[in-house]
C-alpha cells in the first residue's frame, strides 16, 4: 500500500499525518517517534500483528523499532510504503515443516531399529549347531517333546531367525503401541 505524509504546526507542536491507501490518515506526534509506535498504531488500524507490518521510507527499510522517524531522516516530505508480511504463515509452514522432520526421524530411526533387530536375528541364527548357544539356551522341540533335528542349516537359521524376529517384535511392539497389540501376536 503506498502512502505519503504531511504536516501541520498547531501550537508550535509539529504533527506528523502519513496518509496510508485504504485506510485514511494516521497522525504522529512528531518526528521523534519511534517506528515501533508507528508500527503498533498501523497495526492497530490494520488489524494485523506489529511484526507482520513492513515500513519503507526513502527507499530504506525501517526495521529497528527503537529508533525514530527523525533518525531514519524521514521529513514532512517523505514518502512511506506500508506491506503486510506473511511471517504467520511462514511461522505456521516452519511449524509444520519442523513436525514433519520429526516424524520422519522417528520413521528413520524405527527403521534403524528394525535394520539393528535383523542383524541381531541373522548373527544368531548364522551359529553353528555346536555353540554353546544352542545346545543351553535354545533347544526346539516337536509337539511330543522330542528334540527337533534339521534336515539342513538354512532350515535351522530360517527358524531361528523367525523366532527371533517373532519375540524382538513382540518386545518392540509392547514398548510402543501397548500390551494389548502385542498380545494379539502371542497364539
Amino acid at each position: 500500500m503506498n502512502s505519503h505524509s504531511a504536516v501541520s504546526n498547531i501550537d508550535g507542536k509539529i504533527s506528523v499525518t502519513l496518509q496510508v491507501a485504504g485506510l485514511g490518515a494516521l497522525e504522529v506526534e512528531s518526528l521523534d517517534v519511534t517506528v515501533g509506535h508507528v508500527r503498533q498504531l498501523l497495526s492497530a488500524k490494520m488489524q494485523v500483528a506489529p511484526t507482520s507490518l513492513k515500513v519503507i521510507s526513502g527507499g530504506r527499510i525501517l526495521k529497528d523499532d527503537e529508533k525514530t522517524l527523525a533518525e531514519y531522516g524521514v521529513t514532512e516530505k517523505s514518502k512511506f510504503l506500508v506491506t503486510k508480511t506473511a511471517t504467520s504463515t511462514n511461522s505456521k509452514l516452519h511449524d509444520q515443516e519442523a513436525q514433519l522432520r520429526a516424524e520422519e526421524d522417528k520413521k528413520e530411526e524405527r527403521r534403524r531399529q528394525i535394520e539393528r533387530i535383523r542383524a541381531a536375528a541373522s548373527v544368531m541364527a548364522g551359529r553353528g549347531s555346536n555353540t554353546a548357544l544352542d545346545s543351553q539356551d535354545l533347544m526346539l522341540e516337536d509337539q511330543q517333546g522330542h528334540a527337533i533335528k534339521f534336515v539342513s542349516d538354512e532350515d535351522r537359521k530360517a527358524l531361528v531367525t523367525a523366532l527371533v524376529l517373532h519375540t524382538m517384535g513382540q518386545e518392540l511392539m509392547a514398548k510402543t503401541e501397548g500390551d494389548k497389540k502385542a498380545l494379539a501376536c502371542d497364539p
